[in-house]
């Protein structure tokens, strides 16, 4: 054991030791020693795995990662797990040193470790084996456990999945529930029959899927003879396909039998007395000495009649006719006699020989007029025995023709690896590529070596060549088409709502007035729920989306959407499929909900923009139990349904709205302006979400059992509540200021200063001039705030815990609550006219008349609007007054002048009051 040392990683930093100086070390509680690459093209899935026993993220390399993961977390004696715990270094025969990351180390509640490497069987190569055979004897030597993992039978991985979204502490069950599962259950009975004797099934039956199983996994983690799961339950062996067919043999019961049926999974066997069985095929693949054989010998071949429409009538007259003199030769008789006519006496079976009518044959077809030997004949049995009437046709007829005719192939070479060459450069033409052709082929073989074809020729292989690239069109759409990956897209499947939520921002084609009065473009944030296609929340916000803004929609998610004034009760969730009432004896929430469903996501889908792998969304995330999923760079096709939802809310929405730019500018209209404010859009939005969209049915939504039928979001909802059962995740004051951004300050005899804003108030006496006592931050203090409600900031005291809400000191000079990037467009215009912008009382009057101007409106000249955000305000007409929007607050225009204005919070709800205000 002296000759290995590992590696690894706490709070405190990076350590290193002799292996056996760290058998005491508690692994499960540091951190990963390396990262997760991320890249284009990339084939696995890397990301975050939230485990229910130790209520933090666990990462994985790939799905196969997160299966163990899944495993190991639903193991009662695991008590901790964390995924890339350690290097492990050794020297090898040559002196040089080798080092070796295991996947997982777990911590068994007995004090036992396990180190875990997951590798596919037919990826372990001879390196590979070697890490794993010195990783082994490492691990006895410490008293570690240690195996290598692979495939999971796809069955026990899909049960898993499904029970895994169920372990969140929000499903805990009580033992009296506990016991009357047990009783209930205690024989095999319907699921939903047997769970509404002990209420509703919506509410019973996230409390039925965790009691299922004792919170255990199914078998175990990683069952398998050399630590490799066998993938394949029982002790039978299938070689080659993985399906049977008709006529396929297989031994089963020392007995020869062949498939003469198949039913879903039933099979239908013939043994060779010809006794027929009746078998399931998971009881015959899990049979003791049971052998798939394959196909028999002579076994009838089905001719491909498909295939057999593309060849030209005469020749499929031909085949047709060499069919009947085969069948003639083998059997003596013609096709079309009676079955009382015996065999013509040249070709009867019982008076001639195979050769002898094979012979006889060809000399019948020579009399005919056909040019054919014995040979022929003979071939043509042969072919014919093997592919029916298809081997009898001349397949010089059926040849495919090729896209790029019989040109050089030198040339076709060249030309694919100039269209290739040319993919991050702007659109050219034909004749650009065809100069660089000709250069290339002079490089590489000689000047006038290999002659290129006419213009006309040269121009009709490229297009044959780029066909489906966009080499002469849409340069984003060709960067676009080649960054998609070259096997087959992975589905973003879902069973249950919430099970996989997509999260992205993309740029509204509609321009808003913002809040300094200048017109732009505003974000979109959306998540979008993959089982029901729900808009589960939609944020919108000017351009520079943040990571609280992310967060924020987490919260939003959690909520329901309350029916706005004015809203028709049409849109009342009461007014849809969904069972209202039921689900409100559940959530009270939604006793004046909107039509749209509240969906607690299990796994988030992200791409790779800085709000979304932010420290402060991940942490969110962390502290919701929310998986992070995050898509391949580069891959829109990962996250293919977010995407498509941001096309079909250009299509259905923005291009209906007034200000509406088109999606580029060769779609944009002469003279678009904006009419709407940023708030008045986003009730369009939030109306329209659920007007529109959750009541439109949806041609990716359909059930199995109703193929035919397209569903709403609201329908596909209603049809697997029904199954999955509702719990929900209110969340609290303190709830959303965990949610909001983090910085760190020092409190001194003034304050708080945060971007040159001061925040003081009499209860952060105790805290003046004293540290924290956080030495990783150097003592300074936690102070959460919100970037659209800048008058005020939480504090938290470390010692108590408890937060301390400090205010602006000049907050009394605004009169509504304002933004972060309203404050800095306040800095910059007193910056421009040569003014102190450090002054916080002169930033807050020039805060005070941006939103003046925004509340007027920008003036209708494209001049005017541009000087709007240089000039002071000028007088202009008013704006329709905005509804009342719950994002948005009004302005108190009854507060006393020489007092401080009644502040209402800026953000999605107030920091101290219930969740379900929303």
């Amino acid at each position: 054991m002296d000759e290995f040392e590992v590696g690894w990683r706490d709070a405190r930093g990076e350590h290193r030791r002799p292996l056996i100086e760290a058998e005491g070390v508690e692994f499960e509680t540091g951190l990963p020693v390396r990262g997760f690459p991320s890249y284009r093209g990339q084939r696995n899935f890397p990301g975050l795995y939230w485990s229910a026993t130790t209520g933090e993220h666990v990462g994985f390399e790939s799905w196969l990662e997160r299966d163990h993961a899944m495993l190991l977390d639903f193991t009662p004696e695991v008590t901790g797990l964390l995924s890339q715990p350690l290097w492990l270094f050794w020297q090898n025969d040559k002196g040089r040193v080798v080092s070796h990351a295991p996947d997982y180390f777990a911590r068994f509640e007995d004090g036992r470790g396990l180190l875990v490497d997951c590798r596919p069987l037919d990826r372990v190569d001879e390196r590979s084996a070697a890490k794993f055979a010195v990783t082994r004897l490492a691990c006895e030597a410490v008293g570690w456990g240690y195996r290598v993992v692979g495939m999971v039978d796809p069955v026990r991985m899909a049960n898993v999945r499904w029970l895994a979204g169920y372990r969140h502490p929000r499903h805990a069950t009580t033992a009296g529930l506990v016991e009357r599962l047990m009783a209930v259950f205690s024989v095999p009975s319907p699921l939903v029959g047997q769970a509404s004797l002990l209420g509703d099934p919506i509410a019973v039956l996230p409390a039925v899927f965790p009691s299922a199983l004792g919170g255990a996994a199914p078998g175990g983690p990683g069952e398998a003879a050399d630590g490799h799961d066998a993938g394949v339950a029982g002790g039978g062996v299938v070689s080659g396909r993985s399906a049977l067919r008709v006529g396929d043999q297989v031994r089963l019961d020392e007995r020869l039998h062949t498939v003469v049926g198949l039913s879903g999974t039933l099979v239908r066997l013939a043994d060779e007395a010809g006794r027929a069985s009746l078998v399931l095929l998971p009881h015959l693949l899990a049979a003791e000495g049971f052998e798939f054989l394959g196909q028999r010998d002579g076994a009838p071949v089905v001719a491909p009649f498909a295939l057999l429409d593309t060849v030209p009538p005469q020749e499929a007259e031909k085949a047709t006719a060499w069919e009947r003199h085969l069948l003639e030769l083998e059997s003596g008789r013609q096709s079309g006699t009676g079955a009382g006519a015996g065999p013509r006496p040249e070709y009867d079976p019982a008076l001639h020989t195979l050769e002898e009518r094979i012979a006889a044959k060809a000399a019948e077809m020579r009399a005919l007029g056909w040019t054919v030997s014995a040979r022929t004949v003979e071939r043509m049995r042969a072919r014919y025995r093997d592919q029916g009437v298809w081997g009898l046709v001349d397949h010089r007829k059926t040849r495919l023709s090729s896209p790029t005719g019989r040109a050089d192939e030198r040339v076709v070479a060249a030309v694919a690896e100039v269209l290739a060459g040319q993919l991050e450069e702007s659109t050219g033409t034909r004749g650009r590529v065809r100069r660089r052709v000709e250069a290339l082929l002079a490089e590489r073989h000689g000047a006038g070596v290999v002659p290129l074809p006419s213009k006309t020729t040269f121009y009709r292989l490229v297009e044959a060549v780029s066909a489906g690239t966009h080499a002469f069109g849409s340069a984003a759409s060709r960067r676009s088409q080649a960054r998609r990956p070259e096997g087959m897209f992975t589905p973003s499947a879902a069973c249950r709502p919430g099970e996989l939520v997509q999260i992205d921002t993309t740029p509204l084609d509609v321009l808003v007035i913002l809040e300094d009065g200048v017109s732009g473009r505003p974000e979109l944030t959306i998540a979008v729920d993959v089982a029901t296609r729900t808009i589960c929340a939609a944020v919108l916000r000017p351009a520079g989306t943040k990571a609280v803004d992310a967060s924020l929609l987490l919260a939003k998610i959690l909520v329901p959407e309350p029916i706005r004034p004015g809203w028709p009760e049409a849109l009342a969730l009461s007014a849809t499929l969904i069972p209202h009432a039921r689900l409100l004896d559940i959530d009270a929430r939604l006793e004046q909900a909107a039509a749209k469903p509240v969906i607690v996501p299990e796994t988030i889908g992200i791409d790779h923009g800085k709000v979304f792998v932010s420290d402060a969304f991940i942490a969110a995330c962390r502290s919701l139990g929310v998986s992070v999923q995050p898509s391949r760079p580069a891959t829109p096709t990962d996250k293919a349904i977010v995407e498509r939802t941001f096309s079909s809310i250009n299509t259905l929405l923005c291009q209906h709205v007034s200000g509406y730019t088109g999606s580029n500018t060769e779609r944009r209209g002469a003279g678009v302006e904006a009419v709407w404010t940023l708030a008045e859009l986003d009730d369009l939005l939030q109306e329209w979400i659920v007007a529109c969209w959750q009541q439109r049915p949806h041609d990716g939504l359909r059930s199995p059992f109703l193929p035919g039928r397209s569903m709403s979001p609201n329908d596909a909802y209603a049809l697997l509540v029904a199954r999955t059962g509702y719990v929900p995740l209110p969340l609290s004051g303190l709830d959303y200021l965990e949610l909001l951004p983090a910085v760190w300050r020092s409190v001194n005899d003034y304050g708080i200063r945060i971007d040159h804003r001061t925040y003081n108030c009499p209860e952060l006496a105790p805290l003046r001039r004293h540290p924290s006592g956080v030495d990783a931050k150097g003592g300074l203090w936690e102070v959460h705030y919100d970037p659209y409600d800048l008058s005020q900031v939480w504090v938290r005291d470390a010692r108590t815990g408890k937060w301390i809400t400090v205010p602006w000191t000049h907050r009394h000079l605004i009169s509504a609550p304002f933004a972060d990037f309203t404050w800095r467009r306040a800095r910059d215009l007193l910056a421009l006219r040569g003014m102190d912008n450090t002054d916080q009382a002169a930033v807050a009057a020039a805060v005070e008349r941006l939103l003046t101007r925004a509340e007027s409106g920008p003036d209708r000249r494209v001049a005017a609007r541009t000087r709007a955000a240089l000039e002071p305000a000028r007088t202009a007409a008013a704006l329709p007054p905005a509804p009342q929007d719950l994002d948005v607050a009004d302005e108190d225009g009854d507060a006393p002048a020489d007092g401080p204005s009644n502040v209402i919070p800026f953000g999605v709800f107030d920091a101290f009051t219930d969740g379900s205000r929303l």
